[in-house]
């Protein structure tokens, strides 16, 4: 990144600290940083570096402009390494994901409509905190961020199951996003939310085709207390109970189903798949509840796909465990989408240093006005978890749901490139000692022989 204002023959050298202003060992100035660090990823040239790490002034002046290049001065512009920031924003490595890319053949559809559409788009997940990413960006200054109030639900529409996306259906959701918004038009970032995307089976394809390269932005957050908090979401489909008995019985019937119907449980993302495989989930699915828990309908496994709750592999209110292994989706999400197109955020420092992260997410989003980000005060307030207002989780509920997930989130920490640091399954209690055993009994003396004569 070039800075106008260096004197000549000054470089930056971005490593595993703070940026350093330091004069090169070469005649020629360069730019050196490590493709995993933070400020590296705000260069759309740091993918195309050379072995070394070194980008000519002139080409990274090209790729993001001085405005862009001038953040890197801003209060150290987060003078962490990439997956360490104070706001929890991390990209996967691409070397891990690169191998599930396959896009979609539909990608310049946005390219030719002169129409407004979202610098990006927070798709997840339910209970992450993405509520707050609306309140706290459109409490901002209007300059820099802008937000469409609630949800479009535009792109898990099942109507898009198995029909692609037209220039009709941008133009329309254009303008949906636009009578949403109250923006002006030197607006930094316009965005969305959906949480649904992250979990609707075709909605990242319809992504891909509408919008051809959009950021996505994914919160993830500990999938235990994030299924417990989305059980109190909306109504008791269920009626199983809005208690932690209630809880309990979900998590037995979803963990039995997951494990039950293993080959046809995950969505793939290719509608033709999971037209097919959904059809042998639905059988699986009911079948099992049925014999094991005595339901005889469960939503779950199939319901009415007039309701937006809906998807060919059950309600989503019924699913919660489901929503929580994040690397089925993840693998599904990354199918169509690039990697450096996907922020991921630990939910829990989004909790914290909220803030920071919005920052972070800006920046991302749109680097060429970091400088304008980063000097704007975001107010912060985090709404908290319904599960505040209920009862506590059954312990073992807790234990049961810990240790189902500690394998899918171990696939997810390697798929990502980073530990995510939530609770893991706690300790089984030791086992209750052995009974003492009682000494044995002495074998009784033998009788003395009886004398003769005697009887």
């Amino acid at each position: 990144w070039y800075l106008g204002s260096l004197p000549a023959g000054l470089a930056i050298y971005v490593t595993l600290g703070p940026p350093r202003i330091l004069r090169p060992q070469t005649p020629r100035p360069v730019l050196r940083c490590s493709a995993s660090d933070l400020i590296c990823r705000f260069s759309p040239s740091c993918g195309s570096a050379s072995a070394s790490g070194e980008l000519t002034l002139k080409d990274a002046s090209a790729a993001v402009g001085m405005r862009g290049a001038m953040a890197i001065l801003l209060p150290l512009l987060l003078p962490l390494r990439l997956g360490a920031s104070p706001g929890g924003t991390f990209l996967a490595p691409s070397n891990q994901t690169s191998q599930l890319y396959v896009g979609c053949s539909r990608t310049t559809i946005a390219h030719h409509l002169h129409v407004r559409l979202p610098d990006f788009v927070v798709i997840g997940v339910q209970k992450g905190g993405t509520t707050s990413v609306i309140q706290d960006l459109n409490a901002a200054q209007p300059q820099v961020a802008c937000m469409a109030w609630g949800e479009l639900h535009f792109f898990d529409r099942n109507e898009f199951s198995n029909i692609s996306i037209t220039a009709h259906d941008v133009e329309a959701y254009a303008q949906r996003l636009s009578s949403k918004t109250r923006c002006q038009q030197s607006t930094v970032a316009l965005a969305e939310k959906t949480p649904a995307y992250y979990y609707s089976p075709h909605a990242p394809l319809r992504l891909c085709e509408a919008l051809g390269s959009p950021r996505l932005v994914i919160f993830l957050r500990d999938p235990t207390s994030r299924a417990y908090s989305s059980f109190y979401e909306g109504g008791d489909v269920t009626h199983l109970g809005r208690n932690a008995n209630g809880f309990h019985r979900l998590v037995e019937i979803e963990v039995a189903i997951i494990r039950g119907c293993p080959d046809s449980a995950q969505p793939s993302g290719d509608p033709a798949i999971d037209h097919e495989r959904s059809a042998h989930f639905r059988e699986c699915c009911s079948a099992l509840v049925g014999s094991s828990f005595g339901q005889g309908s469960w939503l779950g496994c199939s319901c009415d796909l007039s309701d937006f709750h809906c998807s060919i592999y059950g309600d989503k209110r019924a699913a919660q465990v489901r929503m929580g292994l994040y690397i089925w989706h993840l693998r599904r999400i990354y199918r169509y989408h690039r990697a450096s197109n996907v922020l991921l955020v630990r939910a829990e420092d989004f909790f914290v240093h909220g803030a920071d992260t919005l920052k972070e997410m800006l920046a991302w989003a749109t680097p060429n006005r970091a400088n304008t980000i980063y000097h704007v005060q975001i107010p912060t307030e985090h709404a908290g978890s319904k599960t505040t207002l209920h009862e506590h989780m059954l312990p073992v509920t807790e234990r049961l749901l810990r240790e189902f997930y500690a394998p899918f989130n171990a696939d997810l920490e390697e798929l990502v490139g980073r530990k995510m640091h939530w609770p893991v399954p706690p300790p089984a209690p030791p086992p209750a000692p052995p009974p003492p055993v009682p000494p044995a009994t002495p074998p009784l003396a033998p009788l003395p022989p009886v004398p003769k004569g005697h009887s």
